[in-house]
């Protein structure tokens, strides 16, 4: 919750419309990859319907996860989304 209001809507108000569909590019991904910047993010992707993107031109919705060792959870493999935001395209 902290990262959604401290940082995806200050920085990316305009996803607030589309909050569904980061669970969806989460759990049902089109795409998936490694942030090459960053080897503990996971960037997945979901093309975002003409009806419910703010823009004139096909978008994807980029939603950032990133995992950790968490020793709050025993050094669990623990994941949790950093960033959402839309891309016009993937990376690759």
């Amino acid at each position: 919750r902290m990262v959604w209001e401290q940082h995806i809507l200050k920085r990316h108000p305009e996803i607030a419309p589309v909050k569904d569909l980061i669970l969806v590019a989460i759990q049902s991904p089109q795409v998936t990859e490694l942030d090459p910047e960053d080897e503990r993010n996971r960037l997945y992707y979901v093309a975002v319907p003409d009806h419910r993107s703010p823009f004139s031109h096909p978008m994807w919705l980029r939603a950032v996860v990133k995992y950790v060792f968490a020793p709050e959870r025993n050094f669990e493999r623990t994941g949790f989304l950093s960033s959402a935001y839309f891309v016009r395209r993937k990376r690759r």
